[in-house]
């Protein structure tokens, strides 16, 4: 056993040791094979141990990291957990030692009897050595939160950075778990400040929290930043929700000067602003929000959010009651800015005034004509409203305007223009959607509704992209059987020698007892599977999944 450690990284190792510690190996088993459990952290995660005579033989588990061909953290959990195990009194093949219910219950009756001073002191003792205990007892029944404790949860999270950064920098394999951590680091002491009406200390940790995200260099592929991001968010909220008018003031405070002094990445800049404008609706605040938003105009005369900070103020003077006079000149000053035309364009809408309305869309067609994005929101508007006030000339120009210059990108809208035309009319609209640059996966979607297989079976043909051939699979098994058993046993044969883990060969052989469902592929299954027994047969876990698939 002392040798499973040469299998990881000391830096994983030092992981799994963590998640053992912590109580995250669950519902470990013992199987034929050798051993299997649940790891439980922000996501919960399946690993199987194959062992013989002691020796590991074969490791998986279904995390992203282990997915990528490497011995994860998870892993080295179980081993540890394995290791107690082995190493104890307990046998867990069933021959001897008590079972888990047993153990379960008379542990219930032990810490029952210990006397409750020599439980506190055991506890105690327990929590200066263990950081989450400590951070448990501190947070669910503390009356305060004093300095010197956030200040060791802020080094807690630099340690987590630490762990996972090399040089600097968090690579791409490391970010999903890096990011697990941070958002599990949150969800156990800021969660649990919130609970417990610690919201300045919980606003302050939340901040600091974001700050160090944004500031870490690292491969973000994944949108870990802004999942964080959407965490802290929630977190405001909560804390507003709960907060006195003196703690709302602070953290006004704090985004206001945040986003004056710029003293936040780009992206989390906007969430900030987003936020701030959201919320705070309170009139003390709107005029606060008046003075950032004249910085930033200000500022940004010339950069894309000028448009959305004009906007903004002029909701901001309606909600303060500012003299229609002013209001007037201030829609006149900036008419042009589409932002301006949305509020007004807004109001006539509440206001049911359907004709307004349309004034304002075709007069922003003609100002934003080099806006894609804009045009295609305006048209979206003037189909809905020329559909509800009955003008179908109007209507079907722009439909059929929007379809063709989205590139038939809303398949709604394109079933619209079918159900107002003819089937004459509809032919010819339709033979000249599919000819232009749709999107990939409307097109197909359009392909199988109109029933036209063959186009179809080309475009997944030639793509040769599994996930859409399992989508259309059922319509297609039906017109051309034996090209999509053609398909699919081609498939398999080519990845045959890429898949690499237990979980790559159940995938596979799923695969494979597909084919047994097409006329004659039981037969190709079969030869496939007796190929993979010659070729493949010191491939343990391969063989494994093939015969629990029956083959």
């Amino acid at each position: 056993m002392e040798s499973w450690k040469d299998y990881f990284e000391k830096r994983i190792l030092d992981r799994g040791r963590s998640y053992y510690n912590n109580g995250a190996v669950q519902n470990l088993r013992k199987t034929a094979e050798g051993y299997e459990a649940y790891v439980s952290g922000t996501v919960r995660y399946e690993v199987e141990i194959e062992m013989e005579n002691g020796k590991v033989e074969y490791m998986s588990c279904d995390c992203p990291y282990a997915d990528s061909g490497e011995n994860c953290k998870h892993m080295a959990a179980v081993m540890y957990a394995i290791e107690k195990q082995e190493n104890g009194t307990i046998e867990l093949n069933g021959k001897s030692g008590r079972n888990k219910q047993t153990a379960k219950e008379n542990l219930q009756d032990i810490v029952d009897s210990i006397p409750e001073a020599e439980l506190r002191d055991y506890v105690y003792n327990l929590a200066k050595d263990n950081k989450s205990i400590e951070n448990y007892i501190r947070i669910n029944y503390g009356s305060s939160i004093d300095a010197e404790y956030i200040k060791n949860l802020k080094k807690d999270l630099r340690a987590i950075i630490r762990r996972y950064s090399n040089d600097g920098f968090i690579a791409w394999e490391d970010a999903f778990d890096y990011i697990s951590d941070v958002e599990a680091f949150m969800k156990t002491n800021i969660e649990s400040m919130i609970d417990k009406n610690f919201l300045v200390e919980a606003f302050e940790l939340t901040n600091y929290v974001l700050d160090k995200i944004t500031n870490q260099p690292m491969d973000d592929s994944d949108g870990g930043i802004v999942a964080v991001a959407g965490d802290c968010k929630n977190y405001w909220l909560e804390i507003m929700e709960k907060a006195d008018d003196k703690s709302k003031d602070k953290m006004f405070r704090w985004f206001n000067n945040k986003l004056l002094k710029h003293q936040l990445d780009d992206f989390i800049e906007d969430v900030v602003y987003e936020f701030i404008m959201k919320n705070f609706a309170e009139e003390k605040y709107l005029e606060k929000k008046l003075a950032l938003l004249d910085e930033f105009i200000k500022e940004d005369k010339f950069s894309y959010n000028y448009s959305k900070y004009i906007g903004e103020k002029l909701k901001i003077m309606q909600k303060l009651n500012y003299p229609a006079e002013q209001i007037n000149l201030y829609k006149e000053r900036y008419w042009k800015l589409p932002e301006i035309r949305k509020v007004v364009f807004d109001e006539y809408i509440a206001q049911e005034d359907w004709q307004k309305a349309i004034e304002i869309l075709e007069e922003s067609k003609k100002l934003d004509e080099d806006n894609y994005l804009f045009m295609a929101r305006y048209r979206k508007n003037l189909i809905e409203l020329y559909k509800k006030v009955g003008n179908k000339k109007a209507y079907r120009k722009e439909l059929t305007e929007f379809i063709f210059d989205s590139c038939g990108s809303d398949l709604s809208l394109i079933y619209e223009l079918r159900e107002d035309c003819t089937p004459e009319e509809w032919l010819s609209y339709r033979e000249k959607i599919l000819a232009g640059e749709m999107l990939r996966e409307t097109k197909l979607e359009l392909l199988e509704k109109e029933g036209m297989y063959e186009e179809l079976w080309q475009e997944i043909f030639e793509r040769a992209e599994l996930y859409e051939i399992d989508r259309y699979e059922k319509v297609l098994k039906k017109i051309f059987p034996e090209r999509m058993l053609d398909l699919y046993v081609d498939y398999i044969r080519k990845n045959q020698m890429k898949v690499s883990n237990r979980e790559q060969y159940s995938d596979l052989i799923k695969y494979l007892k597909k084919v047994t469902l097409y006329s004659g592929g039981e037969k190709k299954a079969k030869e496939i599977a007796a190929n993979w027994r010659d070729v493949f047969k010191r491939r343990r876990a391969m063989m494994d999944e093939l015969n629990k698939a029956g083959f």
